[in-house]
């Protein structure tokens, strides 16, 4: 009978994936990356500087959300490539902003990043205000 259930259990067959991005210059990694990390990250710290503890910034440099990035797209130019970095971590801080916040506070976050995206002259003085319209 366990022969039975160990048979009858769903298989699922993975791809190579090393193999699938072996196509890929420098197996997909963008050229650009190396370049773009210190500019992205130096850009980045102002802001994480003001709600991260030690803990979460090493989080954030061990998980290296740009490494990701630059295996997502790997035929992006310098400027693209900046540009999606960028908006991850951005993504990355302000769920972990929200995270310690209360339902109110992210309600009100969540305003700011819309009217500092769509009006040119709002400026509420927050990081995140800051941030958005330096994005």
């Amino acid at each position: 009978m366990d022969s039975q259930l160990i048979s009858s259990q769903p298989t699922f067959l993975m791809p190579d994936l090393e193999e699938a991005v072996s196509i890929f210059p420098d197996n997909g990694l963008n050229p650009h990356y190396n370049d773009t990390l210190p500019e992205g990250r130096s850009w980045i710290n102002q802001f994480e500087n003001l709600i991260c503890g030690p803990k979460m910034r090493a989080y954030l440099d061990n998980c290296d959300l740009e490494l990701i990035v630059a295996f997502c797209y790997p035929f992006a130019d310098k400027d693209g490539l900046r540009a999606t970095m960028d908006l991850a971590t951005m993504a990355w801080l302000y769920d972990e902003y929200t995270d310690i916040k209360d339902g109110q506070d992210v309600k009100e976050a969540g305003i700011i990043v819309q009217k500092s995206l769509r009006d040119s002259e709002f400026d509420d003085g927050s990081w995140l205000c800051r941030m958005t319209k330096e994005y």
